[in-house]
């Protein structure tokens, strides 16, 4: 039974661009990529401000590899809500100019 699940994985279409897929995918994705979006929006809008309070009382020579750790993984949230809506907005387009033009 996992064999057949790699074989059809395998051999399953390919598209090479987004607007090359069908609107069910295009739509889905546009979906997950809002919502990944804007919950980590929110997660950044609730604790950027108090970071940078803290942050600012302290100078960066002074700072420990928790500091620095704190902002790599409070950067990644930032790539993370820029990229997936990115990819969101894409998929709007997409499906905007497929349906209603």
């Amino acid at each position: 039974m996992l064999k057949s699940l790699i074989s059809r994985w395998k051999s399953r279409k390919k598209y090479k661009t987004f607007s090359e897929m069908p609107d069910l995918p295009v739509a889905c994705f546009g979906i997950l990529g809002f919502l990944v979006a804007g919950i980590c929006s929110y997660v950044l809008g609730k604790v950027v401000p108090e970071y940078l309070e803290a942050a600012n009382k302290v100078p960066l020579s002074q700072w420990s590899w928790r500091d620095w750790l704190l902002s790599t993984i409070l950067a990644a949230f930032g790539f993370m809500v820029w990229h997936c809506g990115s990819l969101s907005w894409r998929c709007n387009g997409i499906l905007r100019d497929r349906w209603y033009k």
